[in-house]
């Protein structure tokens, strides 16, 4: 699929998305009528706290409903595809998702967990087609999760100092962040531009924070190491800075 998806263009797969998004699921009469284990319910619903596993439904939406555009739906899915889905994370040749959390949630899961949950989510009625409108092209998806990050996670990630975002900046609310090498951050949402150079955009903006020397080659600004999780947290920080001081 890989390389299938590189050759096409992003018009083609929006195109794509939308038509396959407008269809009804198929679903499985043997899975309608088959009896969901309990387990399986509850690996969904609460998950395993003991073996840290959060419950399925936490991404995945009530019912396995999903929530587009970044998890999919599980409901009335084929059992042995979920299955095979699952072994492929725990086995390290499926690396699809933000964060590796799949990897680390099937790595805790057995055989039964997996028989259990995959069943459990089979025997449920697929939700509805989507109508073309309501389907995010995929440059609409990728702004909105780049507009998701939580600021007062990206502010614990400056005041950490690890970054050492206080060390260069003077930064408004942010304890010992006085630094003068660069520019002050007070304001910084109110700005046109990033570096003097770039405009002022979410996407953007997280993208210079990942590696600004790649996009301003000039900049004094090193390449701190942010990962992209990092970055859209970092760049919703920024974006409350909306005063001066």
């Amino acid at each position: 699929m890989e390389p299938i998806a590189r050759s096409l263009s992003r018009e083609d797969r929006d195109t794509l998305a939308r038509y396959y998004a407008s269809l009804a699921a198929p679903f499985a009469q043997d899975a309608r009528t088959s009896s969901a284990s309990e387990r399986g319910r509850k690996l969904a619903m609460s998950g395993a706290p003991e073996r840290r596993v959060p419950a399925c439904n936490n991404c995945h939406g009530p019912g396995g409903i999903g929530r587009a555009p970044f998890f999919p739906y599980l409901a009335g899915l084929d059992a042995e595809y979920q299955r095979a889905a699952l072994s492929a994370w725990k086995q390290g040749s499926r690396r699809n998702d933000a964060g590796l959390q799949m990897a680390v949630i099937a790595e805790a899961l057995d055989v039964q967990d997996m028989q259990a949950v995959t069943q459990y989510y089979a025997s449920l009625s697929p939700p509805p087609p989507h109508g073309s409108d309501s389907i995010l092209t995929a440059a609409e998806a990728e702004n909105r999760y780049l507009r998701s990050g939580d600021a007062a996670r990206g502010r614990a990630i400056v005041a950490t100092g690890v970054h050492g975002c206080i060390a260069c900046h003077a930064i408004p609310g942010i304890r010992g962040a006085r630094g003068v090498a660069g520019p002050p951050l007070g304001g910084f949402t109110r700005r046109a531009f990033i570096a003097g150079q770039l405009a002022n955009t979410p996407k953007v903006l997280v993208d210079f924070l990942r590696n600004p020397p790649k996009l301003v080659p000039q900049t004094g600004m090193p390449d701190v190491g942010l990962t992209l999780d990092e970055a859209r947290h970092v760049a919703a920080f920024l974006a409350t800075l909306r005063d001066e001081k």
